[in-house]
């Protein structure tokens, strides 16, 4: 029962991170295990983005493999991060989120 409690205190960081930070909104409650999040500078059309986090996703995907998804919950495009491992710990979600704001950063419009 502590593993799972770990990776929802893990989750619950997350959460944290994104929304302290002011360019990323939390998309969804969080429930579980999963945290689902975009970012938005605010200055760009929904259409963009959308297309930005898709290239945010890819780049992710090239450095993190399996630690992100993607999902559209109500039209709405977003990132999803989830932690089903016990060993994942508050530094993993640190560097993730780290890596995550560096990639939006190069690839903002």
């Amino acid at each position: 029962m502590l593993l799972v409690f770990s990776s929802f205190s893990c989750c619950d960081d997350d959460e944290n991170l994104f929304e302290t930070e002011p360019l990323f909104e939390v998309t969804a409650l969080v429930i579980s295990n999963i945290v689902c999040f975009r970012y938005n500078p605010g200055d760009i059309s929904e259409e963009d983005v959308e297309k930005l986090n898709k290239k945010i996703m890819d780049e992710i995907w090239k450095l993190v493999f399996g630690r992100v998804i993607d999902t559209t919950l109500n039209g709405v495009y977003m990132l999803r991060a989830c932690s089903v491992n016990h060993r994942t710990r508050k530094e993993d979600y640190d560097y993730l989120f780290t890596k995550i704001k560096e990639i939006a950063a190069d690839l903002s419009f």
